[in-house]
């Protein structure tokens, strides 16, 4: 199994109702520190929200996949009026049944994105997903990320060519 996604790009708001479409993608499970918000922040960066609330808009429901505390995922699940599937404990897959229950999407419809190789990545390739990889939104990262990213490093991340979605 490669650890390369589907698709790697720069930020969560590259990908496009139009390709969304091509790849009969109908739901997403989204990561959210440092893929939706900055690590430690409930701020929501406003390019990202206007994507969120464009998917919303269009009817493409989405989803925290997350490793956060329950309290952050709470958080985004009252914003967005969303069901709070928990905590996802990644790369395992002990939530993943329930999340995709709770979306209500064929597995084969759906996306993962996040933005670390050893946890995102792994997650939607153990649950035969589509998995999507975006830069993190920060450089600030819990102690043990940091670690993560130095093994992404050495498992040859930053040598990954990034997808261009037109």
């Amino acid at each position: 199994m490669s650890l390369r996604p589907s698709l790697l790009i720069h930020r969560v708001t590259e990908i496009t109702l139009a390709w969304l479409k091509k790849e009969s993608i109908k739901g997403l499970l989204l990561d959210v520190d440092n893929t939706l918000t900055p690590y430690h922040s409930e701020e929501i960066p406003e390019d990202i929200l206007s994507w969120l609330e464009m998917l919303k808009n269009e009817g493409i429901p989405f989803i925290p996949y997350s490793n956060a505390k329950p309290y952050r995922i709470g958080n985004f699940c009252k914003r967005f009026g969303l069901p709070n599937p928990g905590m996802a404990i990644k790369p395992l897959n002990l939530r993943l049944t329930r999340t995709i229950r709770l979306i209500g999407i064929p597995k084969k419809n759906l996306l993962v994105v996040g933005d670390q190789v050893f946890t995102d990545g792994l997650a939607g390739k153990f649950g035969g997903l589509k998995v999507v990889l975006v830069d993190p939104v920060s450089t600030v990262e819990f102690p043990a990320t940091k670690i993560m990213r130095k093994i992404e490093h050495l498992v040859g991340r930053h040598k990954w060519k990034y997808d261009k979605i037109f």
